[in-house]
C-alpha cells in the first residue's frame, strides 16, 4: 500500500500546482492555514477512529478522503472548492498518520518479522521524496493531469486497502458499543 498510496505528484507540489492556477500568495498562505487548522483539529480524533473502528478501516477512511481531494483539486475552480479539498487532503494525512505505522509494525510482529518494520518507513520516505521529485512533471503536465495521476494511484492503494487484516494483539480492546468505545478512549 505504500509504494502506491504514497507516490502522489499532485499532492507533493500543491503549492507550486496552485500558483500555476494563478492563485495569490495570500490565497495560498490562507489555504496553506486551512490545512494546517483541519490538520490540527484532527489530530487526536483521528486516533481516536483508529481505536474505535481499527485500523484497516481508518486507512480505507483515509484513503477515501484523499481520492474526495483529489477529485475536488480536478474539478475545483476558486478558493472555496480549492479549501474543501485541502480540508479532506489533511483529514486523510491525518487518519493514515500513525495507523498505517501501527499496522504495519503489528502485522509484522505478529510474524516475527518487526525487524522489518524499518524497511516500510524506507519505503514510504523513498515512495514520497520519488513523488516530490516528479514536481516538476506536476506541474508541465497540469494540475488537473497531476491529480489524476494521483486517484490512479489512490485507487489502487484503496483496492489494496481493503485487503488488509486487522491485527488482533494482547493490547487490542475488547470493543463495546461504538459511543461507550469512544468515552473509553477520551477517557
Amino acid at each position: 500500500m505504500t509504494t502506491v498510496g504514497y507516490f502522489q505528484i499532485a499532492a507533493a507540489s500543491w503549492v507550486a500546482l496552485l500558483v500555476l492556477r494563478g492563485f495569490s500568495l495570500l490565497q495560498i498562505g490562507m489555504l496553506e492555514s486551512i490545512f494546517h487548522i483541519v490538520s490540527l483539529c484532527f489530530e487526536l480524533p483521528s486516533g481516536v477512529v483508529a481505536d474505535v473502528f481499527g485500523r484497516r478501516k481508518t486507512l480505507i477512511a483515509s484513503q477515501m478522503a484523499s481520492l474526495i481531494s483529489g477529485t475536488l483539486m480536478i474539478f475545483s475552480t476558486g478558493f472555496a472548492t480549492t479549501a474543501l479539498a485541502l480540508g479532506c487532503s489533511a483529514l486523510s494525512y491525518n487518519l493514515a498518520s500513525g495507523t498505517r505505522e501501527a499496522l504495519a509494525y503489528d502485522s509484522l510482529k505478529q510474524n516475527g518479522d518487526e525487524g522489518f518494520y524499518s524497511t516500510e518507513m524506507m519505503l514510504y520516505r523513498i515512495t514520497n521524496s520519488t513523488a516530490t521529485l516528479c514536481a516538476g512533471l506536476a506541474l508541465w503536465l497540469g494540475y488537473r493531469r497531476a491529480y489524476a495521476i494521483d486517484l490512479f494511484f489512490g485507487l489502487i492503494a484503496l483496492g489494496v486497502s481493503f485487503r488488509l487484516v486487522e491485527i488482533k494483539t494482547d493490547e487490542t480492546p475488547v470493543h463495546y458499543p461504538v459511543g461507550q468505545e469512544i468515552v473509553s478512549v477520551v477517557q
